[in-house]
């Protein structure tokens, strides 16, 4: 079994969810990105990359857009699938 490394990018520069405080992480293991309270400034197309030894593997671009019932939002890492939290 090979492990995966993962790398997102945001609007097709790299992106490191380090610099936005707290609010963004890349979960261990999966590299799913994870918004806890979105933010305007947030909104973008969003892409993963995951890598080991073997090659690499793109995920789809997702386009993060923001409604004011969100307050959480995971995208997964391999499938670029949405999944949103939100306040009834």
């Amino acid at each position: 079994m090979f492990v995966f490394s993962y790398r997102w990018t945001f609007n097709d520069a790299p992106f490191d969810p380090s610099g936005n405080d707290g609010r963004i992480a890349i979960q261990p293991g999966s590299g799913t990105l994870i918004f806890a309270q979105p933010i305007a400034r947030d909104e973008a197309y969003y892409q993963c990359e995951a890598y080991n030894v073997v090659g690499v593997a793109l995920s789809d671009k997702v386009n993060l857009r923001l409604g004011s019932e969100f307050i959480s939002v995971m995208i997964d890492s391999l499938d670029a699938v949405w999944s949103v939290v939100s306040v009834s």
